[in-house]
């Protein structure tokens, strides 16, 4: 094998997991931690396996299906979605966004999948690109959370104004519960100031942090239906993020970018927040120990909202590469939107061929499209079903065309926690 793939392997055949944060502070234990260390572990295996294929579309193709898999599942269950039909929909969503996130690097690699260092500005543009790749896909969340598989121009309409209105509070309401139970009904300058404590003057997101909106008089926070669209569409951003660090990883020969240490990012979203959050709260509690002046009580609840606020902020840049990924010009995101709906329409067009008759009667079922009295076989009801449900412009897709596969990462990740057995292990939120 060439040594230049093999690097990986070996430095990350030599990390081990990070002990349960919780053991031996004051930090709380997250109650689904080892369900997240689980993902965890095979995440950063399949990427490991990706990072030493001798193929750039292959290596993509399986870190897309891995991190669909975990992140998909992840939301679905962050978003209480309980439907066959939203579940296939956000699946559906997160594997088309991941893979297309991926593969913006190609340019930058050889067939083989070694990086050619003469496209440095190739693999910054795919590097730039996650967040305008998350919002393209965004009308499709909105679509999913109805259980619908294709996006309409309303969708779009209904996620601009979202992202338009979302503020650093309405972020800190979505927080995993670990983490933003200890924000407390705090408003947003008080948000970061605390974050402040925590983020450096010379970080890179520093300026963020200065800019980032917050709640002004007379503005109206989030419905409880909108925040589902904003922390489904956050959670894509980091999804499509993630899915280029096996490319990074490789390219800068730096492992650490797919690593499950505590010191990455690379973790499961809730996971990452959970980290991000007890980090802070060591750092915040030394900080505030050497100042002195407050009690045990005191330093312990500033601490720990210091560490919330500092983890909120981190969520938060997922939100801003969201939000500044959009365009303004209408023929460019009617344009994107009608790839999106192709796309989608192309994997679901596929699905729908591959189901059984049963199969067919309760998707139809699920997405309220009424069949016709009398007989008819297996591929006319699919068509049935295809007619009613995709827009007139996405109807013409060639079902034989590539799409993103999303049942095998799906299986093969799911040997390690059964899905029934997962939907009783985990707390909702």
């Amino acid at each position: 094998m060439n040594a230049g793939r093999t690097w990986i392997g070996l430095t990350l055949g030599c990390l081990a997991l990070t002990p349960a944060l919780g053991q031996g502070s004051a930090i709380p234990p997250h109650p689904n931690e080892r369900y997240l260390r689980e993902w965890a572990q095979e995440l950063s295996a399949e990427a490991q396996r990706a990072a030493n294929t001798a193929s750039f579309a292959e290596r993509n193709a399986i870190h897309a299906r891995a991190v669909t898999a975990e992140s998909a599942d992840l939301a679905a269950r962050a978003l209480h979605l309980d439907s066959r039909a939203q579940r296939d929909a956000i699946e559906r969503t997160f594997a088309a966004a991941t893979l297309e996130a991926g593969a913006r690097f190609g340019p930058a690699f050889h067939a083989d999948g070694t990086y050619d260092p003469a496209q440095e500005q190739a693999k910054k543009a795919a590097q730039n690109a996650a967040g305008s790749v998350a919002r393209a896909y965004g009308p499709a969340l909105v679509a999913a959370l109805d259980g619908r598989p294709i996006p309409t121009a309303a969708d779009q309409a209904r996620l601009d104004s979202v992202l338009s209105r979302a503020r650093f509070e309405d972020v800190a309401r979505i927080m995993d519960p670990t983490v933003g139970s200890t924000l407390g009904e705090t408003e947003g300058e008080r948000l970061r100031e605390a974050a402040k404590t925590l983020v450096p003057a010379e970080d890179w997101s520093r300026s963020m942090l200065e800019e980032l909106p917050t709640r002004q008089p007379g503005e109206q926070p989030l419905r409880a239906e909108e925040l589902k669209v904003l922390e489904a569409q956050i959670r894509l951003a980091n999804a499509t993020w993630k899915a280029g660090q096996v490319h990074r990883a490789v390219a800068e020969n730096n492992p650490g970018r797919i690593s499950i240490t505590r010191a990455g990012n690379y973790a499961p979203f809730d996971l990452m927040q959970y980290e991000v959050y007890s980090r802070a709260a060591e750092e915040s509690t030394r900080h505030l120990s050497e100042r002195g002046g407050m009690t045990g009580a005191q330093l312990a609840t500033q601490a720990a909202r210091n560490a919330s606020a500092r983890a909120t902020f981190e969520v938060y840049k997922d939100f801003h590469e969201a939000k500044q990924g959009g365009t303004e010009d209408p023929a460019e995101r009617a344009a994107r939107l009608e790839q999106v709906q192709k796309q989608l329409s192309r994997t679901y067009v596929q699905e729908l061929r591959g189901m059984t008759f049963a199969e067919l009667r309760a998707e139809a079922k699920a997405l309220g499209v009424e069949l016709p009295e009398g007989r008819f076989d297996r591929k006319e009801l699919a068509r049935t079903i295809w007619d009613a449900v995709l827009p007139e412009q996405a109807r013409t897709v060639e079902a034989s065309a590539p799409a993103p596969a999303r049942q095998g990462a799906a299986e093969r990740l799911g040997e390690l926690v059964p899905r029934e057995a997962r939907g009783r292990r985990v707390r909702g939120r």
